[in-house]
């Protein structure tokens, strides 16, 4: 098969900013009456929300980032860094989070879609360049809204190219179910993630790891991703020949 290309879809093909304040936001506060107007959230908890989305990986961490934000946290990376996690409350704020997603999708879909736009230029250059049988996406969403969106957006991959959390929320688990399915040495896999946690995950099993610098991610991503020699990628990286397979 030869090189074949990883993304994650969170922050690299799909920008799910608003769509994920929103339906956090009424997880935490227990409020299924949904809204799609996110003018109900303050504009000081938005934008705090905005700046340390990067933080959050699996869906139940958005519990941790709205308790900080709503209790004044001071040091908001610095509480990440020391969670003192709850598993129980986890379960049920990730329970709520996708109850209020399933009926976002099943009453309004076309604002759902819409809450959920596909970097232009990623969209782009997936279209004009992937070899779809060299294209694969590893991410911790959701089978079913990974697949509703590439459709939406006109990409016709199989799905079983498409490595989700109903797998694994390990990345290192889905790369291993990824070799194992498709005979693929880590050698020949081109992986490109926001997350730098992610990423520093999956690179001693030998992968050829990308930041991607126009999703979630921090001031010192950059800086940590270099110290381990980890390549920041820019969208106008895309076109570069090393990433066409």
């Amino acid at each position: 098969m030869g090189k074949i290309v990883a993304l994650d879809f969170d922050g690299v093909i799909c920008n799910s900013l608003n769509e994920c304040l929103i339906v956090s936001y009424c997880a935490f506060n227990e409020n299924l009456n949904l809204s799609y107007d996110s003018s109900k959230i303050r504009p000081t908890h938005q934008k705090q929300f905005n700046k340390y989305r990067y933080l959050v990986g699996p869906a139940h961490q958005f519990y941790y980032l709205w308790d900080m934000i709503l209790s004044n946290e001071g040091n908001i990376i610095e509480s990440f860094n020391r969670l003192d996690y709850n598993e129980a409350m986890e379960k049920k704020f990730a329970k709520k989070f996708y109850a209020i997603r399933k009926k976002m999708i099943n009453n309004n879909f076309d604002e759902w879609l819409l809450l959920n736009p596909f970097y232009s230029n990623v969209l782009l250059f997936i279209k004009e360049n992937f070899d779809f049988d060299k294209f694969f996406i590893v991410t911790s969403k959701d089978l079913f809204s990974v697949v509703k969106l590439l459709e939406f957006n006109k990409i016709k991959l199989d799905k079983d190219h498409i490595f989700s959390r109903e797998l694994s929320f390990s990345k290192v688990r889905l790369f291993e179910i990824l070799k194992s399915n498709f005979n693929i040495m880590f050698e020949d896999i081109i992986f490109i993630d926001d997350k730098i946690s992610h990423l520093l995950e999956v690179q001693p099993l030998g992968i050829d790891c990308y930041l991607s610098t126009w999703g979630y991610i921090g001031h010192d991503s950059i800086k940590i991703a270099k110290e381990n020699k980890i390549s920041p990628l820019h969208i106008s990286d895309l076109n570069t020949t090393y990433l066409s397979c």
